[in-house]
């Protein structure tokens, strides 16, 4: 292997394009609700998922359709409880 001094700044600078990312998430979470955060992390996949299907015409059969389809399900639920377990405690609130 060859260690000069261009690949020791792209091993470098890999680490730092790395943590960065992960420091402004957790920097986020101190100012953002955690199931909101959770919402956005099924975004990033299923953009993902649009650009392989129609950018990179990658398959996509029926067994990932019914998989994909769970998932989503999932978040759709979680996200009504969400909502009605917010309605329900903006009506106790109390104004001062």
């Amino acid at each position: 292997m060859d260690c000069n001094i261009s690949n020791f700044i792209l091993f470098i600078l890999g680490g730092v394009f790395t943590a960065l990312p992960l420091y402004l998430f957790v920097t986020a979470t101190k100012y953002i609700e955690l199931n909101r955060i959770g919402f956005t992390q099924y975004i990033s996949p299923s953009l993902n998922l649009i650009i392989a299907i129609f950018i990179f015409h990658e398959q996509f059969d029926f067994y990932y359709f019914i998989s994909f389809s769970f998932i989503w399900m999932g978040l759709l639920l979680f996200s009504i409880s969400t909502i009605r377990q917010y309605k329900a405690n903006k009506k106790y609130q109390v104004y001062t």
